[in-house]
């Protein structure tokens, strides 16, 4: 009975450090209960998990520090069991302690669900008279456990957002407002409710039902009410409101101004937010390459924020826009270096994040098989966080629709469209977003496989109409795709309906300017129209210059002769169906 730790923990049969029989260990807590060492040895245990829990948390930045955590964690679970259950006040302020270390641990290490409990359980115990200065009869004693309260439930918030989960985050921020009201503290309790507004903006994508209309109006409103003219909070609705707004309304202008307003406040979370609408309001012009400087510009303000709950989420999303807008504008190798700084063990929980960009730029340079297990990978991640429809990582479908397509797989292909439309269905509602990047891979899988009236029914909208800020991000390959599309059917013979192909391929590179793979697309199409093998060629030396392995391989067997039978050899080597000639 050395170890008395091992008595006041359940036991985990798969876990090693558990030795002791289970008849033993119930022998053992009988007996302690029996002498009436019982609370004692609880006592002296809950101590140490105090002391241990905030060691870890002082090396919490050192990657050693993760298998200590996996062997303490049922320890310091077990304390704080123990403690939130004691009626006596010190044992209520050590269970909040402990709660919040435990919480700040288990984000640290990955388990953003368990840190979202630990930090709504500090909240509960908190409010319970468990804030560690407060004594009874005290009577700032409401006060104080009311602003640790808010505390704590604005931390649960952030870590529901690191877990995907929007509704549960909204739901905090309002509480996390409610408590600060408590505390007598409006201008905290207004931003918690621009917060909570700003997700239903800009965190639409991962709601998996979003909440009733005017819900983000009232709350400013309120907002408003709480804080009057104090400046920070003024920028955080107006960062709020702009990301309220859809398809043409949001502005380069609105979101600059934006930026501005929140830049005096020394709040990076807030200043991000207001760049992340900046960046969407140039993917709403197409202009993807000016897009990725702000998105650049995101990630140099969040610093290495990494295991800053209140940063994380913040960061993570940075790290969305940052392979999107690279990749958009034609820098694939720069995309797929922002994909693997997703790969962090910080959210190891949500496998999502870490495959998503990988997916989508494995795909689209070439490397199929490579796009098939990443495709495994984010199906059984999705799979374990309950088959969510968060639209926000349905490119990743798509993505996987796309590789699966060029490799003729097509009924792979229509289960993936399958996945995508069920993740997509949250938000599909909404225009801007319902047709998104889908007709575009849906026209590079018909034009791999010689079906050139339905690449031209897949892109039958002009490029010009395709304002939303997601549309407008893939604007450029799309213009692409779109003016080869009408040269191929316009080739097989195929009604054109009066089209001009000269006006097409025209639009088409205006509209492509500073994208080296959408440019060289274009390149080819006009050295389809035009029967020009030498433009066809350059276009495949500049495909292979910017990494699309796929498109060059693509465009050798287009040039026909010797370069045909090059073409389709690197096709297999990609994994891809042969093109039919």
């Amino acid at each position: 009975l050395a170890d008395s730790s091992l008595l006041l923990v359940e036991p985990d049969p798969a876990a090693p450090r558990y030795r002791m029989l289970e008849t033993v260990r119930q022998y053992g807590t009988d007996h302690l209960a029996g002498t009436g060492e019982a609370d004692d040895t609880h006592a002296r245990h809950l101590r140490w998990c105090l002391d241990e829990a905030a060691t870890l948390t002082e090396e919490a930045d050192s990657p050693a520090t993760d298998a200590r955590f996996d062997r303490l964690a049922d320890d310091l679970r077990a304390a704080l069991r123990w403690a939130a259950e004691r009626p006596e006040a010190a044992y209520r302020a050590a269970a909040h302690e402990l709660a919040l270390r435990l919480a700040h641990l288990a984000f640290v290490h990955g388990l953003p669900s368990e840190a979202q409990r630990r930090f709504a359980q500090a909240a509960e115990l908190a409010e319970q008279g468990g804030v560690a200065d407060v004594v009874d009869g005290d009577d700032a004693a409401g006060t104080r456990a009311a602003a640790a309260a808010a505390a704590a439930l604005h931390r649960a918030a952030s870590a529901a957002l690191c877990r995907l989960d929007s509704r549960d985050a909204a739901g905090l921020y309002a509480a996390a407002a409610d408590a600060a009201q408590r505390a007598g503290d409006p201008v905290r309790a207004a931003l918690e409710l621009t917060r909570a507004a700003e997700l239903i903006g800009r965190a639409a994508g991962i709601f998996t039902e979003l909440p009733p209309p005017g819900t983000a109006e009232a709350q400013l409103a309120e907002a408003r009410r709480l804080a009057g003219d104090d400046p920070h909070v003024a920028a955080a609705i107006a960062v709020a409101q702009a990301g309220g707004l859809d398809g043409e309304l949001l502005t380069v202008d609105i979101a600059a101004h934006a930026v501005a307003l929140t830049e005096p406040h020394g709040d990076p979370r807030l200043t991000s937010a207001a760049l992340d609408l900046l960046t969407m309001a140039l993917l709403m012009q197409g202009d993807p390459g000016a897009a990725a400087v702000h998105a650049a510009r995101r990630l140099e303000l969040l610093g290495p924020a990494v295991r800053d709950i209140d940063l994380a989420y913040e960061l993570e999303d940075a790290l969305h826009m940052a392979p999107l807008t690279s990749i958009a504008a034609g820098d694939l190798a720069t995309g797929r270096r922002y994909a693997l700084r997703r790969q962090r063990p910080i959210f190891r929980e949500e496998g999502l994040l870490r495959t998503d960009w990988l997916l989508v730029s494995a795909a689209l340079v070439g490397e199929l098989d490579r796009a098939v297990e990443l495709a495994d990978g984010f199906r059984d991640a999705w799979e374990r966080t309950g088959r969510l429809p968060i639209g926000g990582f349905a490119m990743a479908p798509l993505a996987a629709a796309l590789a699966h397509g060029l490799r003729g797989d097509h009924e792979s292909r229509r289960e993936w469209l399958g996945v995508f439309e069920y993740m997509h269905q949250a938000i599909g509602h909404l225009e801007g977003r319902r047709k998104g990047v889908a007709p575009l891979f849906d026209a590079i899988v018909a034009l791999h496989h010689g079906d050139h009236e339905h690449a031209m029914a897949a892109l039958a909208d002009d490029p010009g109409t395709r304002t939303h800020w997601l549309t407008g991000a893939w604007r450029q390959w799309y213009a692409a795709v779109w003016a080869e599309a009408g040269v191929r059917a316009g080739a097989d013979g195929l009604d054109l309906d009066g089209l001009d192909l000269d006006d097409r391929l025209a639009r088409a590179r205006a509209a492509v300017a500073g994208n080296p793979v959408a440019t060289a697309i274009v390149d080819r199409a006009e050295g389809l129209h035009t029967g020009d093998r030498t433009l066809l060629l350059r276009a495949a030396d500049a495909l292979d210059a910017a990494g699309a392995r796929y498109q060059h391989a693509r465009t050798l067997v287009l040039a026909g002769g010797t370069h045909a039978t090059e073409g389709q050899e690197l096709l297999a080597t990609l994994g891809a169906a042969p093109m039919p000639v």
